[in-house]
């Protein structure tokens, strides 16, 4: 049963929308869950995640405090989420999200400010009319009598405050003819004391497409996670044009941010965990665009002194490599003008031994005639040797 359905600033919302014949069973199971979990909710204390004993460097995946309740939480609200969306219920689904909640709808990043603006103004994929009109308030992926079937859950990175996830579902309509595939991405976090999705991006399919194959939008995707990286090979300058994000072409200054904000660098165990912040936090999102001059900074030459400097005091180095792909790293989905894929960080000492390496999910989206970052999930540290025997 979900802590979030009980906040009580939320009590006040109406449900919008409920598939025929599951309002009575959705309004009885909503008020069982929220008796049952008022007393639950009253004791819950935010607080911030401590290091594990003999942490000296960044928490990896050996950590249970990285995928134990991340990974349990994240699955919970996934699916909580879901299942209002099966049963067309507009408030379910804005009690299993955090708030300002960042979408990538198509190529474009959306950011839905409030619970109310979600029961108003949904973004398409959230958007419960069954009668949609494309690229108006109006738009959608629904029809009278349509259902959803749910095709399978994948948990990806994980850290002690987040975690990545693809969850996938076929449309059908009234008469069990299937309509549409959505396969997405989702981001859960722990925002002071309470897990809830936070990002998320969709890729919806009409049934001929399912299972069309676009290589080149697969191989463009991977590319700029491979492309940014190698800057710090080369050593070559960055075009005063290009974000922080890797991307091939700058996007508008109007664009919200989307990519997740917790950048990890090399850190001792202490110091790390700050950037694992519970308590207070209400929202990872930052719901305003960035202005034009965080586009254009001036031009650096990337190196990386701190890294070099790092991995000496930890007795890994001395730094060699960089790689922007790991075995790891795959498309998750993909269409003609989006992908979902694994992004990853691997880093190599000068003798070819493996440092560490980060992954990510990200989004890369195609739009003006560019491949460019669309947006990012977690980063999350998979495996840090500077937390080995030395």
């Amino acid at each position: 049963m979900s802590q979030n359905d009980t906040d009580g600033d939320r009590r006040n919302f109406i449900r919008v929308a409920t598939a025929t014949g599951l309002a009575g069973a959705a309004a009885v199971a909503s008020a069982v869950t929220q008796a049952a979990t008022a007393p639950a909710a009253a004791s819950r204390v935010a607080e911030d995640p401590k290091a594990p004993p003999g942490l000296k460097a960044t928490p990896d995946m050996r950590y249970p405090l990285c995928f134990q309740a991340p990974v349990t939480e994240g699955v919970r609200v996934l699916m909580e989420y879901f299942t209002a969306l099966n049963r067309r219920d507009a408030k379910g689904m804005a009690d299993a999200m955090h708030f300002p909640f960042a979408s990538i709808e198509g190529t474009d990043a959306v950011i839905v400010k409030t619970p109310e603006e979600l029961i108003s103004h949904a973004p398409p994929s959230m958007n419960l009319t069954d009668n949609p009109v494309r690229f108006t308030a109006n738009d959608g992926y629904m029809k009278p009598g349509c259902y959803d079937v749910f095709d399978g859950i994948e948990v990806f990175h994980s850290d002690p405050i987040s975690v990545d996830m693809a969850l996938c579902y076929w449309r059908y309509d009234a008469y069990g003819k299937r309509l549409l595939r959505s396969e997405g991405v989702y981001q859960a976090t722990n925002n002071d004391g309470r897990w809830a999705l936070q990002r998320a991006s969709t890729i919806f399919k009409p049934l001929n497409l399912v299972h069309v194959e676009y290589p080149d939008a697969k191989m463009a995707a991977q590319r700029l996670r491979i492309d940014h990286d190698l800057q710090f090979l080369t050593r070559t300058e960055l075009p005063a044009s290009v974000p922080a994000y890797p991307t091939w072409q700058p996007p508008p200054a109007d664009t919200p941010k989307v990519h997740s904000e917790t950048y990890i660098r090399m850190h001792n165990g202490e110091s790390v965990m700050s950037l694992f912040k519970v308590k207070g936090v209400k929202s990872r999102v930052n719901p305003n665009p960035p202005r034009e001059a965080d586009l254009s900074k001036p031009g650096r030459v990337t190196d990386y002194e701190e890294y070099r400097d790092t991995f000496k005091s930890l007795g890994q180095g001395p730094f060699g490599f960089v790689s922007g792909i790991a075995p790891e790293s795959r498309v998750i989905h993909h269409t003609a003008d989006k992908v979902h894929y694994t992004a990853c960080a691997a880093r190599y000492n000068a003798t070819g031994e493996e440092l560490n390496w980060n992954a990510q999910v990200a989004v890369a989206v195609y739009k003006l005639g560019y491949w460019r970052g669309g947006g990012a999930l977690s980063y999350v540290m998979v495996h840090d040797r500077g937390n080995d025997q030395a």
